[in-house]
């Protein structure tokens, strides 16, 4: 009988065998009908053919950026300009556009003849002032801006009466990054400018308008800065425009325009009673 038992056995077991083949083999052939992808995990990128097409100047270091914005293109200076404002954003970045020229040379892309400006020529004084901005918070770099009078020409582009407001909300922005440094906010207090902020805050009809104005007056209002100030008129007209405001809005008033309001007056009213008595 264990002959036959064994014999039984040795063909189940063939059998088993021949079963798992063949279902390995048919497993196959099905793979090969459907490959499966094996980064099941991985969607496909819609903008690939993008990245494999990138644009040279995408790969380029800070230097060549800086050295690219002197290009005689438009276009060119437009790219360079906005791909400076995505590496400003980084400390590391700051650095090295400050360290190689890049803010005087995007401090002399300003001084053009505003005249007849389009839109291209828009876009690009908002990039600059985009990226100005981001500079400002590094020491050096500051220094840089001040030596190039960047304060002035911010200012007298604001008070550009036909400046657009999508350019002169980044323009504002940059001179309230400014004001955060006592040189660049005693020189603005000085400037007319100032005047028309004043008549700005009460004549805006845009939250973000008026916000900036107000977060720039507090800025200026900064005791360091008006410890230097020479134009004690600039200060009266902050004071005066920011009382008119609060009047006017009431109850409306946000408590972000409510901050900023209690912080001008109370730096206001601080330096009058450190005023020497004459």
């Amino acid at each position: 009988m264990r002959p036959e038992i064994s014999q039984t056995a040795a063909l189940g077991t063939l059998t088993l065998v021949g079963l798992y083949v063949g279902c390995v083999l048919m497993g196959w052939a099905i793979d090969s009908l459907h490959p499966v992808n094996d980064r099941d995990d991985t969607e496909v990128d819609p903008d690939a053919h993008k990245k494999t097409t990138m644009r040279p100047r995408d790969q380029n270091n800070v230097f060549d950026l800086v050295q690219a914005l002197h290009d005689p293109s438009k276009q060119v200076v437009l790219y360079t300009v906005r791909r400076l404002m995505d590496l400003s954003a980084f400390k590391s970045f700051q650095t090295q556009i400050g360290a190689y020229g890049g803010i005087e040379a995007l401090v002399n892309l300003l001084l053009v003849d505003r005249t007849s400006m389009d839109d291209e020529t828009n876009a690009l004084t908002i990039a600059i002032f985009l990226t100005l901005s981001n500079l400002t918070v590094h020491a050096t770099n500051h220094n840089v801006m001040h030596a190039a009078n960047l304060e002035r020409v911010v200012a007298d582009i604001y008070d550009e009466p036909s400046l657009p407001m999508a350019v002169k909300l980044p323009c504002l922005r940059l001179m309230t990054n400014l004001a955060m440094w006592s040189e660049s906010s005693t020189w603005l207090l000085d400037a007319p400018v100032v005047h028309t902020l004043a008549a700005d805050l009460l004549s805006s009809a845009s939250d973000d308008w008026t916000n900036g104005i107000l977060q720039l007056f507090a800025n200026l209002t900064d005791p360091a800065s008006m410890s230097s100030a020479g134009d004690r008129a600039a200060i009266d007209s902050i004071v005066d425009a920011t009382v008119c405001f609060c009047e006017l809005e009431g109850e409306h008033i946000t408590p972000r325009q409510r901050e900023n309001a209690q912080c001008i007056l109370r730096n206001a009213s601080q330096a009058v009673l450190s005023r020497p008595v004459m």
